[in-house]
Parts: C-alpha cells; sequence; structure tokens
C-alpha cells in the first residue's frame, strides 16, 4: 500500500515537470530580471535611466566625502 501512495505521489509531482519547456521558462524569467534592471516597467528609456543612476552615484559620492571626513 505504502508503495502505491509513493508512487502515486512521485507521478503527480514529476508530470508537471515533464510537460514544462525549460528553456521557455529561463528565457521569460530572464527577460523579466533584464527589464526590472533597466528600469522599463517604470517607463525610462535607457538615456534617462544613465542620467539618473549617474545622479545616485553623484548624491552617494557627496554623502562619503562629507560624511567620511
Amino acid at each position: 500500500m505504502n508503495q502505491k501512495i509513493i508512487l502515486l505521489f512521485l507521478f503527480l509531482f514529476t508530470f508537471p515537470l515533464v510537460h514544462a519547456d525549460i528553456g521557455d521558462t529561463i528565457k521569460t524569467v530572464w527577460e523579466s530580471v533584464l527589464s526590472v534592471g533597466s528600469l522599463q516597467f517604470l517607463g525610462i528609456t535607457p538615456d534617462t535611466a544613465v542620467v539618473a543612476f549617474t545622479r545616485i552615484l553623484l548624491v552617494i559620492f557627496v554623502f562619503a566625502i562629507l560624511f567620511g571626513v
């Protein structure tokens, strides 16, 4: 009886893995990570992102100079 239950659980847990296209899933996850990293979800263009990132770096630099000395 235990062997049938174990086989049933193995079948139920491995069946979705057989039907998943792992390449497409990885591609979708990678595109999501890149879109978050490029701030596209905020509507920021690449040129604006560079300017914003530079401003953030300058603020951190000034903060470090003012409070580090």
